[in-house]
């Protein structure tokens, strides 16, 4: 489940807070005391007010993470981490960059858009390592606990190990068709077959080649009893490297 039964566990939660509610509704009907009555049909409004707005900004997370967020945690000073609205604006930012451009894969407009997100998180360094040098201040739990918001993503950083921002870096040529089918990505294989006496080998090779197929007959032969006798390694075989 990609880790959502965390998630989903503490959303559960606010099963067991209406039950809560209802029961405490029932004991105030029993007694007839409508003030209380009241007051708990307004609390249940009030909590399934609450659950419905953390619904609608926790759960399109379980699916999709920003892609600004993603650039700022792999330490991208351009991009901030969404805070107002957990990247809903992306959508309509990133998406619609990616569709109307002429060049739907160039790199500039794409981040571009994502420099132009409204953000609210701090400053923060190009350089990861900068981020994680810095000592993290004492905080006091108990504030820390009523306001999350203390507990930034930069505080966070600074408190773990530098190791885990040594990032990998690829070749752009190697991210450009990173996701693609190995069948559209990768080179065209070399059809392989055995060079006979009769010279079939050569026709056949000449034909293929004309529609842009690599083939050869090197380094294997058919003998007279119809064995094929292979003398080398394929045409297109690269040794591995040697460790």
């Amino acid at each position: 489940m990609r880790g959502r039964f965390y998630p989903r566990a503490l959303l559960q939660l606010f099963v067991g807070i209406y039950l809560g509610e209802l029961c405490l509704v029932a004991l105030f009907v029993f007694k007839q005391n409508w003030a209380a009555i009241v007051l708990e049909v307004i609390w249940i409004v009030v909590t399934a007010a609450v659950h419905i707005y953390i619904n609608w900004k926790f759960l399109p997370l379980f699916d999709i993470v920003p892609i600004s967020a993603i650039k700022y945690a792999a330490g991208d000073a351009t991009c901030n981490y969404p805070y107002h609205d957990h990247g809903s604006s992306e959508k309509e930012f990133v998406g619609k960059n990616y569709w109307e451009g002429e060049n739907r894969f160039e790199i500039s407009q794409y981040d571009q858009a994502l420099i132009n997100l409204p953000g609210e998180a701090a400053p923060q360094s190009a350089d990861p390592e900068a981020n994680t040098s810095q000592k993290l201040s004492p905080l006091n739990y108990l504030i820390r606990f009523f306001n999350p918001k203390k507990e930034t993503f930069e505080a966070i950083r600074k408190i773990m190990p530098q190791t885990y921002f040594k990032y990998v870096e690829y070749n752009p040529r190697f991210l450009s068709t990173a996701y693609y089918d190995p069948a559209v990505s990768d080179e065209k294989p070399v059809i392989w077959i055995a060079k006979d006496p009769m010279g079939i080998s050569e026709k056949e090779m000449n034909k293929t080649r004309q529609y842009g197929v690599d083939i050869s007959n090197d380094n294997a032969t058919i003998n007279d009893k119809g064995d094929v006798i292979v003398t080398g390694s394929p045409p297109n075989y690269q040794l591995p490297p040697k460790m």
